[in-house]
């Protein structure tokens, strides 16, 4: 969820708050960040009137560019997924890689025969 820091409370935690994704002011560890490109100037500890107009315009903005990459409906059809699918997607990609793996596996062990015939035949 978007959030907007406000302030540097400690050197590991920020004062933030997320008005349009209803995150309240919080006080929330930088571990649980990923801090975007986005620099809005104004006074430590702002009212939230202050704080809310930069935001929407950036989160707007930002909607408008998903909606031309098609990355909305994507995470829209995702939220839709049920445990079951996931399950199944799961299931399909373990049972993928481990076949890759298997075919890397023969490949590798027949160049080592082609490379080394006498080494590799002989226990």
């Amino acid at each position: 969820k978007w959030v907007t820091i406000i302030d540097v409370s400690v050197q590991s935690r920020a004062l933030a708050e997320g008005p349009c994704t209803q995150v309240r002011r919080q006080v929330l560890p930088f571990k649980c960040m990923q801090l975007p490109d986005f620099l809005f100037r104004f006074s430590a500890s702002t009212c939230q009137k202050h704080v809310d107009k930069p935001a929407r315009s950036v989160t707007e903005g930002i909607s408008q560019i998903l909606i031309q990459n098609g990355q909305l409906q994507d995470e829209s059809r995702k939220a839709k997924i049920t445990d079951l699918d996931r399950y199944k997607t799961m299931k399909a990609k373990k049972t993928r890689n481990r076949r890759l793996k298997l075919e890397a596996r023969k490949s590798q062990k027949a160049a080592l025969l082609k490379a080394f015939p006498k080494e590799a035949s002989a226990p």
